[in-house]
């Protein structure tokens, strides 16, 4: 976000990395948790606000090697 000089990281693994611009030369690093398979994300920077899309999943690999989405399980995280 160029206007509180934050970047945000969404990893699968179920976090969300923050950096804050503290100086030119440091930032403060933090770990939001939030779901494993969170990893598309959206900002609204007027907002500072990060959308982060997930579903739950099933405990078995599917047919491609992946964990299969589980019926109506779809959800949005919000992180302010």
């Amino acid at each position: 976000n160029p206007h509180t000089q934050t970047v945000f990281s969404s990893n699968g693994d179920g976090t969300l990395t923050v950096l804050n611009r503290e100086s030119v030369t440091s930032f403060k690093v933090s770990t939001v948790v939030t779901k494993p398979g969170a990893k598309t994300m959206a900002l609204n920077a007027k907002t500072n606000t990060v959308y982060l899309s997930t579903a739950d999943f099933s405990a078995q690999p599917g047919a491609n090697g992946r964990k299969a989405v589980l019926p109506n399980s779809f959800k949005i995280l919000v992180v302010k």
